[in-house]
């Protein structure tokens, strides 16, 4: 029975991976494109394309916002399951990745208590905003960021120390002659001294309730339009709990411990009397755990974003990264920074994102060519589930090299590969596929085997196949290594 493969790419990142794959035509797999931005997805190669949460978008990005692709792909998850189902095995691909607030900034508990953000434990309930109004929602996690830009932001009535890429929702006071409340999400970075910005009254305390659409969540926090509006009983209903304080100033930068505030089934919370909400985990994982609960092996290859993409991209990425990980069978990660040292130095950004691609696809088909490809040793399905299932966390090595002693050194790249934050050494499965143009030997073959288990604990399991690459040079061969069940953590 032919085995079910399917991979899909999520958001921009993940379509160009697939569109690489696309073009090398990768057999026995389908190639389903996933996003919230019509455009881009239509510019892209997939066997299958399928746009999420139009009404929430309107066919726009999400804007770097993951809680907009999580809240997406909730809102398809019929037509996710409906293209997922039958699958064997399902592929999920993307790059991953808002701001944080200084440890003393004090969360609004209720019934006007307060208390800071680094004192909060699991289940404490804090207030949040949602469809039913402020209500009390648990906390998941206070995560410590680690150190971040931040700025001092003053106002007439309160202050808060948050990181320059904090969100928050200023007023656009061009609109206010036509009686209209015009908002939009503007980070720290961007605002200035004079302009208005969204607290909540102070005598409201802990109160608010029967919020109408308007004010509910994905109204006002998960919107995509460049602008929030609002008017008429809208207007009053907002201001009936809400007001504007003007800036007046805004401190200088510098480094500071931050915290990121995680709720129960809402991203939105008051700190020091400003209105704020925090990031969530996107559209992947969404998606893994609708792939797993159809029955699929469920593989996620991410990547993790250049440095000089900014500190909003990486602690997006960060804190999508652990959402993924328990959605999955097998997680493989690559940081795009290792990518830099096998990259020319004056490589363009574009070729540094191709590069990425490339490495995605390579190892995607790493994996399926296992099952798919006609070697002369190709393993079924079932032995590769029993090394892939709930293997947790997993690393990607990729050697290649030609002429005499070429599986040693194909091998030593692969286990030494820059792409790899730690050694193969103690991990408790591996899936191995020797590429060639049809020149492989049943000893080198033997050789390749013997030197990666020696890297692997006693009682591990080794899965090899071989597999024919007709884009391979004359004599050259391609060894991937994915290796399961590793003793360490991918991000330290």
């Amino acid at each position: 029975m032919e085995t079910k493969i399917k991979v899909v790419g999520v958001g921009g990142s993940g379509s160009n991976a697939l569109a690489r794959m696309k073009k090398y035509q990768i057999r026995g797999v389908k190639l389903i494109a996933i996003n919230t931005d019509v455009q881009d997805l239509r510019k892209k190669s997939a066997d299958q394309k399928i746009q999420i949460g139009h009404s929430l978008t309107q066919g726009t990005g999400s804007g770097m916002r993951p809680s907009v692709g999580k809240t997406a792909a909730e809102k398809s998850s019929s037509i996710i399951r409906e293209n997922l189902r039958g699958a064997d095995m399902v592929f999920i691909t993307c790059g991953l990745g808002g701001g944080c607030l200084q440890g003393n900034s004090l969360i609004s508990m209720g019934d006007h208590e307060l208390k800071r953000i680094d004192s909060l434990t699991i289940r404490e309930e804090v207030c949040s905003l949602s469809t039913n109004g402020m209500s009390k929602k648990q906390v998941l996690a206070a995560v410590k960021v680690g150190e971040k830009l931040t700025r001092e932001l003053k106002t007439k009535t309160r202050s808060v120390n948050a990181s320059t890429d904090h969100p928050f929702l200023k007023l656009d006071p061009r609109k206010e002659k036509e009686d209209i409340l015009s908002l939009a999400w503007t980070e720290l970075e961007n605002l200035q001294r004079g302009d208005m910005v969204v607290v909540r009254k102070e005598e409201i305390g802990g109160k608010i309730s029967n919020l109408d659409s308007a004010l509910s969540e994905q109204a006002l926090f998960d919107s995509l339009k460049s602008n929030l509006i609002f008017k008429g009983e809208e207007k009053e209903k907002f201001q009936k709990y809400f007001t504007f304080d003007k800036i007046e100033s805004i401190g200088e930068a510098r480094k500071e411990k931050v915290y990121d505030l995680t709720i129960e089934g809402s991203h939105n919370f008051i700190a020091n009397g400003f209105l704020v909400h925090n990031t969530g985990s996107g559209a992947a994982p969404v998606i893994a755990r609708i792939a797993k609960e159809e029955g699929a092996l469920t593989i996620g290859v991410v990547t993790l974003p250049f440095s000089f993409e900014g500190a909003q991209r990486k602690r997006i990425a960060t804190h999508a990264l652990e959402q993924i990980k328990s959605k999955v069978d097998t997680l493989l990660v690559i940081p795009n920074d290792r990518l830099l040292r096998v990259m020319d130095k004056k490589a363009s950004v574009r070729e540094a994102f191709s590069i990425c691609d490339q490495v995605l696809k390579n190892a995607i088909q790493g994996i399926s060519d296992l099952i798919v490809s006609s070697g002369a040793v190709n393993i079924d399905f079932a032995s590769l589930r029993a090394v892939m299932e709930n293997a947790g966390q997993a690393l990607f090595g990729m050697g290649m090299a030609t002429g005499k002693g070429r599986i040693e050194r194909a091998v030593a790249e692969a286990i030494r590969s820059p792409l790899l934050d730690f050694s193969f050494h103690g991990a408790g499965g591996a899936l191995m596929n020797v590429a060639s143009g049809g020149d492989l030997s049943l000893g080198e073959l033997k050789k390749a085997s013997q030197l990666i288990s020696a890297h692997l604990r006693r009682e591990a399991e080794l899965v090899f196949g071989t597999s024919i690459d007709k884009s391979l040079k004359s004599g050259q061969i391609r060894i991937t290594v994915i290796a399961t069940k590793v003793p360490q953590q991918i991000l330290s």
